[in-house]
């Protein structure tokens, strides 16, 4: 039994629960403290960003961890830019913090702030690296301020530069496309099938320039009989047969199709088509996750056919590409044929290739508005910059 009085007077508790407030507080902080110091001891990284934007991807990770020799990142980003510029300098700060902790040594780094030496400024403009101008608001008035925003990768005596960074998606591909193409690791290796009229990899000049940051190009006889096709080589390039081929050719691109991996042919009948004033502007071989596959097919959620056709797309890799023309959608539409390949005209790829309606072979864009959204998909903006003329 508990007597009270009921002329005492009830305790003001606020103090003590003040007191108590006050010391989690400060064991919080000497939580975060002791955090920060042995991360800065250690190296210790974490990344709480939605898509966690400063984790850097398996494939750049990879290519990292091939290397042989050091590398260094310089990224010359004049200070006090104004927004979105600051947030831009701290982001690229945190993505090369990132690359060299990936790198285990190999990976150097310094930012710059290239207005504070005239030196500096000078050998920008030696590596054709443009000043960039942005409106800010200073005292309620529009001013122009003048700046940088580059990278440079130095890699033994050679040079890659990204002139301006266009902001933040993008940025790891571009920077690790530039690594491999200084330094050869972590390139994909892309057979161009020769023999039968299909054109060498000699004759596919401006395609070398386009893809060659990323692939390393080498050349497929299938027209000898003794052929094989290299266990290395990762994706196919067809560019027209012009004559059938052997039996044996014909089983060795069958056993690599199999096999998992890219295979891409433009067709002898097709090729007239796809010559009359196509340019590829962008192209990569790719494996969609389910998710991203999911993402872009999302226009066909809850259609009885969406499951299985986002299975089939992640089933294997594909090549994403960008076609410029005039009228390209129409055009491209043209070449490649009905959805469903028993009422494709003869000589489209679908009628040529497709299997069903579902495994139809080629996807292609049905109209300009959804080919800006699917060309964003799978080449950001940043990543498109200076290929247009």
């Amino acid at each position: 039994m508990v007597v009270t009085d009921p002329a005492a007077k009830p305790q003001d508790r606020r103090p003590r629960l003040r007191r108590r407030a006050l010391a989690t507080l400060a064991l919080s902080l000497a939580g975060g403290i002791v955090l920060a110091f042995a991360a800065q001891m250690t190296q210790l990284r974490w990344d709480a960003t939605d898509g966690h934007i400063h984790t850097l991807s398996p494939s750049t990770r990879a290519v990292l961890a091939e290397l042989n020799e050091p590398i260094m990142i310089r990224a010359y980003v004049t200070r006090n830019l104004p927004q979105p510029y600051g947030r831009l300098r701290r982001f690229i700060a945190d993505e090369l913090r990132a690359y060299h902790e990936a790198g285990h040594g190999k990976v150097a780094f310094e930012m710059v702030d290239p207005d504070a030496d005239a030196n500096t400024a000078a050998a920008l403009a030696a590596l054709r690296v443009p000043r960039i101008q942005v409106q800010a608001i200073e005292n309620d008035k529009a001013q122009i301020r003048q700046g940088y925003l580059a990278v440079v990768v130095e890699y033994l005596d050679k040079k890659a530069v990204i002139p301006v960074v266009q902001g933040e998606q993008g940025f790891e591909y571009l920077l690790t496309s530039k690594i491999k193409a200084l330094t050869g690791k972590g390139k994909i290796k892309l057979g161009v099938v020769s023999g039968f009229g299909a054109s060498p990899l000699s004759a596919l000049h401006g395609f070398s320039q386009l893809v060659g940051d990323d692939y390393d190009l080498v050349d497929v006889p299938l027209d000898k009989p003794d052929a094989t096709i290299p266990a290395d080589v990762q994706v196919l390039l067809v560019d027209g047969f012009e004559q059938p081929p052997s039996d044996r050719a014909r089983y060795l691109l069958d056993q690599f199709r199999l096999s998992g991996r890219g295979l891409l042919i433009l067709t002898g009948n097709a090729k007239p088509d796809l010559a009359a004033g196509f340019t590829v502007r962008a192209l990569r071989m790719t494996r969609l996750s389910v998710p991203q596959a999911e993402a872009f097919y999302a226009v066909h959620r809850g259609r009885p056919f969406y499951g299985s056709l986002c299975r089939f797309m992640t089933s294997g890799p594909c090549i994403p590409m960008v076609l410029a023309r005039e009228d390209a959608v129409g055009q491209l539409r043209r070449v490649i044929g009905a959805t469903d390949p028993a009422e494709a005209a003869p000589g489209t790829v679908r009628r040529l290739y497709a299997e069903s309606k579902e495994r139809n072979a080629v996807h292609g864009s049905d109209s300009p508005e959804n080919a800006r959204r699917e060309i964003a998909f799978f080449f950001p903006e940043g990543e498109l910059s200076g290929l247009w003329s």
